[in-house]
């Protein structure tokens, strides 16, 4: 198989989600070629680079991320020598992917800029929508939404005006988590949805696995979490299919955050222990560190402090290693609180020290009231020497007044439960009447709010029932008119086929007749040609090619506006795989015409020889 044929391969692959095989394709071009044994120097310096670029791609996915930024960078040098910096952006937008993986928020916004820059440059739409898209993963990785939200925005704009329907769909999934975080999560199932419908109709495997599990991401927040539950199973089986071992790895910890909420234990340590190994082997450090610090969650909540501690530490140590800020002062906290059940009061007091500068710093005001609250539980904890009830009603009632800013009500309770307690202690009983009575309200508001919530999701599950029901009669339209431009083709060869054998034998016939009777069939041959050239079904296989590849045909336009109507109809012919004999029946043209329209078609895209037109049309 030639080069060329084996990279188109590669980001065929990487483009449905099999980035394995694009991996050990990529591989296999690197280890073969040089650029000191080929007579086509520039063309296989393009090869090296292209295999670098994608070689990084699929090392991303994998987890790989040292051996990823080698690859890009190496690629980028390689595009900057051939002078194109189209090409040196897509490599960059990889490098910018890295360091948004690694937690590396501000290195990403930078090199995502300055690939920006150098493809607006070029001129290149299609990478400029990419590269707009990722700037927008950068602010919903930062939690800023709004601009977050703006930027998809631009990118679904940008992907539906070149018609890239795979870049659309990863901007209205994007959009979709957008929504979710802002708190609609109407919009959010209806962005993912459309997305969903748009990568399954394209068989885009990877981006269909994404959509199930951010799907699932709405139904847990919404509260249906067996629904939940299906789609992360779902999506995982996708991932395992397509060798995505970090994304598998990264569903098998979102489904033990689930089965932990449904109060399955065991299957929630199960799967992060899965989760973290899976991470481990790619040496996705932070990655791993979640995994650890969900799994300490769960000793928790078993009672079991210190393999609690001991995931935990290893978890920090990791994020200070990073010097990931806001998981240091998150692992830090949990650690206060989990050596203060231990009893261990001087440990907890140091973890929280370390803790809450860094979450005032980044003004994480749940995690902020968190810490406070366990702040309190120290200073209160009968076993502590240093017991302070007055000081710790003081921090419990700073944690409350957060809570209750931010309508955090289950913490709420929690606070005024413990504060109730502690008043109780002092005999100061109108305290203990007030806090019990607070409690006991946010409760029936929890109540109140679970109740709303069921008729939210009812009403959102008969929205998502009616767009399903919607793309399955799209579905089926789509398959009837393409079942009927099918039998229409067929019966126009068929007929044309019938109509040149009848022909035929009647020049054969003139042969053997008198005068007069060669030129009453001469009139009938005449007339057969005719029917051969027009037909009435003519208008209405048009109407049906544009039914059915509307997309394709608006593609196909973009990439080449200089095409004709008659090479537009060519074109979608091949792209169902037709030969020349068969277009010229079903457009009433001599096979010649068709070949001297496939030759300039070929010319327009700029096809060299070696290229498979039929190959590169299902591709657009």
């Amino acid at each position: 198989m030639e080069l060329s044929d084996l990279l188109n391969r590669a980001s065929d692959c990487l483009k449905h989600g099999n980035s394995a095989e694009a991996e050990s394709i990529c591989r296999s071009v690197l280890s073969a070629v040089s650029i000191e044994n080929t007579d086509s120097p520039l063309t296989t310096s393009r090869q090296i680079a292209d295999a670098h670029r994608m070689l990084a791609v699929a090392c991303r996915l994998h987890g790989c991320f040292s051996e990823a930024r080698q690859h890009a960078d190496t690629a980028q040098g390689l595009y900057w020598e051939m002078g194109d910096n189209a090409a040196a952006g897509g490599a960059m937008i990889v490098k910018g992917l890295v360091h948004l993986d690694l937690g590396e928020n501000q290195e990403a916004l930078d090199r995502l800029l300055e690939a920006r820059a150098l493809i607006e440059s070029a001129g290149d739409q299609r990478r400029l929508a990419q590269v707009i898209c990722n700037i927008g993963n950068v602010y919903l990785n930062r939690g800023e939404y709004a601009a977050a939200r703006d930027v998809y925005r631009e990118a679904a704009d940008r992907a539906q005006d070149i018609g890239d329907d795979y870049l659309l769909a990863h901007s209205l999934g994007n959009l979709g988590l957008v929504f979710r975080h802002l708190g609609d999560p109407q919009q959010a199932l209806l962005s993912l949805e459309e997305a969903l419908e748009i990568d399954t109709r394209n068989e885009n495997v990877a981006g269909r696995a994404r959509h199930l599990g951010n799907l699932g991401n709405v139904y847990q927040e919404i509260g249906d979490l067996q629904r939940a539950v299906t789609l992360y199973e779902e999506a995982l089986v996708v991932h395992r299919q397509t060798g995505q071992r970090h994304n598998e790895a990264t569903w098998l910890s979102n489904l033990g955050v689930l089965y932990q909420t449904l109060g399955d234990l065991e299957g929630a340590m199960q799967h992060y222990e899965m989760s973290r190994l899976i991470f481990h082997d790619l040496g996705a450090e932070m990655a791993e560190a979640r995994s650890s610090a969900r799994m300490g969650g769960v000793h928790l909540q078993r009672g079991e402090y210190k393999d609690a501690i001991e995931l935990l530490e290893q978890a920090l140590a990791k994020a200070r290693h990073h010097n990931i800020e806001t998981e240091v002062a998150i692992y830090a906290s949990n650690l206060g609180h989990a050596h203060t059940l231990c009893g261990n009061f001087e440990d907890a007091e140091d973890y929280l020290n370390e803790s809450l500068p860094l979450l005032e710093a980044q003004d994480s005001r749940h995690q902020i009231g968190v810490a406070w609250h366990y702040r309190g539980n120290i200073l209160s904890d009968i076993r502590n020497p240093n017991r302070n009830v007055e000081t710790a009603i003081e921090w419990i009632e700073r944690a409350l007044k957060v809570f209750l800013e931010i309508d955090a009500k289950r913490n709420a309770v929690e606070a005024h439960q413990a504060l109730g307690e502690l008043f109780r202690e002092r005999s100061r009983w109108e305290e203990v009447a007030k806090h019990v009575q607070s409690a006991a309200d946010l409760q029936v508001a929890l109540i109140n709010e679970e109740t709303k919530l069921s008729t939210q999701r009812a009403y959102y599950q008969r929205q998502i029932d009616d767009i399903q029901r919607g793309h399955e009669q799209r579905r089926l339209e789509y398959l009837a008119k393409d079942t009927e431009l099918q039998k229409l083709i067929d019966r126009l060869v068929e007929k044309n086929d019938l109509l040149r054998q009848i022909s035929q034998r009647i020049g054969e016939a003139t042969q053997h007749t008198r005068p007069q009777g060669e030129e009453k069939l001469g009139q009938v041959i005449d007339l057969i040609d005719r029917s051969l050239r027009t037909d009435s079904t003519g208008n209405v296989i048009d109407q049906l090619m544009l039914d059915v590849y509307d997309n394709f045909v608006r593609r196909i336009r973009l990439r080449v506006p200089a095409i004709t109507d008659m090479e537009l109809k060519v074109a979608t012919l091949l792209h169902r795989q037709m030969t020349s004999a068969n277009i010229a029946d079903v457009l009433f043209l001599s096979k010649r015409t068709v070949e001297v329209h496939r030759h300039n078609l070929r010319k327009k895209m700029g096809l060299d020889a070696s290229e498979d037109i039929y190959r590169v049309l299902r591709s657009v």
